[in-house]
């Protein structure tokens, strides 16, 4: 009896397992539903991507459902533009690059507002009189149509939670906690957005505050969201200005209002509840778009049909997640003594609560207006199993080795319970394999050229350009540089065969400048194409910025957590060698005149705190100590003085300078302090310190030393808390000479 009531309690937990997986399945995610149920598209412009507002912007896209388009704008010597995404989140990031003509800035707004215009600008730190600004100000003078729809309702800035903002003109996020709370989904996002780019593990500030700096909107009550006050959904509005008062009005009225409540109350359902409202309201949806609504010339204008298949491609995305089904189509090309043919290959799996069926499986040519139906019979799906099958399509050779952008669209019918949902499968004829190509590092100063006759320099340099690939691809590719005036390429390998089973291929170009290289910040491209076609993209900044330091000085370094310190070092022509963990303890620190300890090494070098005696020793012989901006957790009792590091934010008007002239801030290179933080135009996060003793050239309100200097007999300790080379990496020439002065001095 006992073994009786045990294996009936046994079964009821499998049943109530089973239909939880059901129910697990059915569900999809509600950032999937507001995607469908919200238009608002967020346009955030940027300088540099360690300043972007993570936390805001995942705000806007997860918790309202907003589009969020990123856009940064580089000098270039052509017009182009690089776009990468993260798939089906409604994230885009763009990149333009362009040309100093006075009509690039009307073309980059007519390419920007070709679609439909953002409701709401985000504007993020920026300098004035940059490509940035001057598109800001742009925006800011369109004119607004009466009774536009999609319109700039609101522009903002971000500024400094100390600047006085009236309450009704600024919002006021919580971005410590934002951060939080996207953190995982930030970590997992951003590097396919960036990929030389990781989020910062804590954010700085605690609040973010953007002052309103342009609105259309006439509004009296206090803005406390970008969105206050604003239509967030206008699938009605659409339908209200775009046909007259009528029976057609009231029947598309009706289809819109049935699958606008479908999709709300979808929100707050569970499993299958929640699927079949899904379905319902997809299904309104789907005779929304069809003939004649659409297709007539008296249906949607083209601005608003462009809206409706957006509308349609989110809502079937969620539609097709609630239902649990998995669709994909690949395309194969087979040669056979008849001529070429295609394998179409189409794989569907069902993991939702009840059977979906499979019909009407259509080739579409894009040459061709007739559909080829492949495949007329039903195909009965049950949840958790999956169909595959392979059809042979004959297509003309020329049809296939054609360039051009027309691909290949196969449609199917799917039929959940008595609801039948349309996909579609497009596959384009040539598909981009994911190959990527970037400088390494993305930045490269160079010394000036010399005062000579001729116009090439003689000594050369070079830089590395690093291909990364999928280890299952195998082909050649071909690398097109493209240098600014002045700057010459020597003989690199420009057609680079990609063997199978390698991730990565290092390409080195050799490069002088004459004295044609003008001066400032200069762009150089790298282009990677296979078969003419242009795969991956990357740009590089280069620069004259003279750091020099004479090779009779041997510099040891301990290299930071991110490796720039030895590409600097590298740059400035730097005799250097990195030290090991066990030249610490048993080397001859005295071969060494300088030794450099990177930001976060520590963490590398478990027996630095082991190292304290040694490294007394070696600056009261007259060792000099340059010490980088270090994290809060620096192992204490390491150096020959206190020294406790920790976290700031710092403007310009946040920083003093106590010694005037000060040694390390005068020779070999005169650095003044307005142009060494010139980019600190709003508060940046710092590594001060508290040292002593210290003589402190740079400081914080709160008296820690942000550049100091600290007598040990005859040597010194030199403590640099600013983002020295983050700065470097932007190419600012008084932080190079900063770099120079500490290891001269």
């Amino acid at each position: 009896m006992m073994r009786s009531a045990n294996f009936r309690r046994l079964f009821v937990l499998v049943l109530l397992l089973m239909a939880g997986l059901a129910m697990a399945a059915s569900q999809t995610t509600a950032s999937d539903i507001d995607y469908a149920l919200c238009d608002v598209r967020v346009l955030y412009l940027y300088e540099y991507e360690e300043d972007i507002d993570w936390p805001t912007l995942y705000y806007l896209n997860d918790a309202v459902g907003c589009r969020i388009d990123l856009v940064n704008l580089k000098i270039s010597t052509i017009w182009r533009q690089q776009l990468s995404q993260v798939d089906k989140a409604q994230i885009y990031a763009y990149r333009y690059f362009l040309p100093p003509d006075t009509t690039a800035m009307d073309s980059l707004v007519t390419h920007l507002l070709a679609d439909r215009k953002p409701d709401i600008v985000l504007v993020g730190a920026s300098r004035p009189d940059t490509l940035l600004s001057h598109l800001v100000d742009t925006l800011k003078a369109l004119p607004g149509e009466p009774g536009e729809l999609f319109t700039i309702s609101r522009i903002y800035q971000i500024t400094e939670p100390k600047d006085q903002v009236q309450s009704d003109k600024r919002v006021v996020i919580n971005t410590r906690e934002l951060n939080q709370r996207y953190r995982e989904r930030i970590w997992r996002e951003v590097p396919k957005l960036f990929s030389n780019y990781t989020p910062p593990e804590h954010v700085g500030r605690h609040l973010t505050v953007y002052r309103l700096l342009h609105s259309q909107v006439e509004s009296t009550a206090p803005q406390a969201t970008f969105l206050s006050g604003l239509e967030t959904f206008r699938l009605l509005d659409n339908i209200e200005v775009t046909f007259a008062p009528g029976p057609q009005q009231r029947t598309y009225t009706k289809l819109a209002n049935d699958f606008i409540s479908s999709f709300k109350a979808a929100r707050f359902a569970m499993g299958k509840a929640r699927t079949e409202l899904l379905v319902k309201g997809y299904k309104q949806l789907t005779q929304l778009m069809e003939p004649p609504s659409i297709g007539s010339v008296a249906g949607f204008p083209a601005p608003y049909r462009r809206y409706l298949q957006a509308l349609f491609e989110r809502a079937e995305h969620a539609t097709l997640n609630a239902v649990g089904l998995n669709w994909s189509g690949t395309i194969l090309r087979r040669d056979t003594p008849h001529g070429g043919v295609v394998k179409y290959r189409i794989a569907v799996s069902s993991n939702g609560p009840q059977p979906v069926e499979l019909s009407e499986i259509k080739f579409h040519p894009y040459w061709d207006s007739t559909a080829t139906l492949l495949d007329a019979h039903r195909k009965r799906i049950a949840p958790h199993q999956s169909y595959e099958k392979e059809y042979l399509v004959d297509i003309e050779p020329e049809r296939l080795t054609a360039r051009q952008p027309e691909s290949l669209l196969f449609t199917a019918q799917l039929h959940y319970g008595a609801t039948p949902v349309g996909i579609r499968s497009v596959l384009p004829i040539w598909t981009k394999p994911e190959i990527d190509v970037r400088f390494e590092p993305a930045y490269f100063f160079v010394p000036p050229v010399p005062d000579l006759d001729v116009d090439r320099m003689v000594a050369s340099m070079n830089w590395r350009v690093m291909i990364t690939k999928p280890s299952t691809y195998a082909g050649e590719v071909r690398l097109n540089l493209e240098t600014p005036r002045g700057l010459f390429a020597g003989a690199y390998r420009q057609n680079v065969p990609l063997e199978r089973g390698k991730t990565l291929e290092v390409v080195r170009i050799p490069f002088s400048i004459s004295n044609l290289f003008e001066l400032g910040i200069q762009h150089q491209v790298i282009r990677l194409t296979i078969d003419d076609r242009t795969v991956a993209v990357d740009t590089a900044r280069i620069r004259i910025a003279e750091c020099k330091v004479p090779r009779s000085v041997t510099v040891g370094f301990l290299p930071d957590s991110t490796g720039q310190l030895e590409d600097v070092l590298r740059m400035a022509n730097v005799n250097f060698q990195p030290l090991t963990d066990r030249t610490l303890i048993t080397g001859n620190l005295d071969v060494y005149e300088v030794i450099v300890i990177g930001s976060g090494a520590a963490d590398n070098y478990p027996s630095l705190p082991s190292a304290k005696d040694r490294l007394e020793t070696y600056l009261k012989h007259g060792g000099s100590l340059v010490l980088m901006g270090q994290p809060e957790d620096w192992p204490r009792n390491v150096l020959p003085v206190a020294f406790t590091p920790g976290l700031e934010l710092a403007d310009q008007e946040d920083i003093e300078e106590l010694i005037n002239p000060a040694r390390v801030m005068s020779m070999p290179y005169r650095i003044t302090t307005k142009g060494l933080l010139s980019h600190f135009y709003r508060q940046r996060t710092v590594s001060a310190a508290v040292i002593a003793p210290a003589e402190r050239v740079l400081a914080t309100p709160t008296g820690a030393a942000l550049l100091s200097v600290s007598r040990i007999g005859d040597g010194q300790i030199i403590y640099c808390g600013l983002p020295l080379l983050d700065m470097i990496a932007r190419l600012d020439i008084e932080a190079i000479h900063l770099f120079g002065n500490m290891l001269n001095y």
